[in-house]
């Protein structure tokens, strides 16, 4: 693993306007070197521990949210409901479904829609690496 120092690591989170810890460098360092691979959080908490990074799977969780928050993971739900999480890549245009009721997520690659939301985004004064789009559908 990478100094924990990892100036690609800090960048990131300067950038996001993310605090800096142990817990948050160690994740992004973890999935940097697992890309494009996605893992859970009880494998991220698994490896930080087998690379002397000490932590709990609740700083992993929190972590985690703070970081899928700011836009520098994104999160996938396989079909038994278990979440993964990966590095986002700007070269991604990826779209996150969430269920409000039962927290499934599902990632569109859709370029086209992708990029109106980033254009009707700008066109409101919002920037960043993601744009949080809640809705209401229909059932």
């Amino acid at each position: 693993m990478a100094e924990l120092g990892d100036p690609g690591a800090l960048r990131m989170l300067r950038e996001a306007s993310v605090r800096p810890t142990v817990a948050r460098i160690g994740i992004l360092q973890l999935l940097k070197s697992c890309s494009p691979m996605a893992l859970g959080a009880e494998e991220i908490l698994r490896r930080m521990l087998q690379r002397g990074l000490y932590t709990t799977l609740g700083t992993v969780y929190h972590s985690i949210r703070i970081l899928e928050g700011r836009g520098l993971l994104v999160c996938e739900t396989a079909d038994a409901g278990k979440r993964t999480y990966a590095l986002y890549q700007a070269s991604q245009a990826r779209i996150q479904l969430v269920c409000g009721h039962t927290g499934r997520c599902v990632a569109l690659e859709d370029a086209g829609l992708s990029s109106r939301i980033a254009a009707l985004a700008r066109s409101h004064g919002l920037q960043g690496p993601s744009v949080l789009v809640n809705a209401r559908v229909a059932p």
